[in-house]
């Protein structure tokens, strides 16, 4: 009797490895670019907390002046950059940059902090760009 496989069953093998490879791959990508997406919106999400709990410290007379009553949501916000945030080492990382975990480069754009009227409150959200109805910050 021999020992050994047929040409047919190793061939029969190497089909059904090579479709579990076509069918994995594809999920792969959808399930890596979903934890890229997620860490970009974690990462935005821990630069403007930080940016929230300095302005809170340093900042709330700057946002809010005392004698603005911030009738308007216009009235008592800034926007400060990502560069100003990297720059005064309000948010640091352990190379200095700040990721885009998508694109890989370094991440652009804003930090919204403004007075909510309702809550009394400091909040921050991060932006892409500055719109034009709110003070530019640094």
């Amino acid at each position: 009797m021999k020992k050994g496989f047929t040409l047919t069953e190793l061939l029969a093998v190497i089909v059904i490895i090579s479709v579990l490879i076509i069918i994995t791959i594809p999920v792969y990508n959808k399930v890596s670019s979903d934890i890229k997406e997620s860490n970009l919106e974690n990462t935005k999400e821990m630069v403007a907390n930080t940016m929230l709990n300095y302005a809170n410290k340093y900042l709330l007379d700057v946002i809010k002046p005392s004698a603005n009553k911030c009738s308007t949501a216009s009235s008592c916000c800034k926007y400060y950059s990502i560069n100003y945030i990297k720059n005064n080492h309000i948010f640091e990382t352990s190379n200095g940059k700040i990721t885009n975990a998508v694109t890989n480069s370094e991440l652009t754009g804003y930090v919204k902090v403004y007075y909510n009227v309702e809550t009394l409150s400091l909040e921050a959200v991060y932006s892409a760009s500055i719109p034009s109805s709110c003070g530019n910050g640094e």
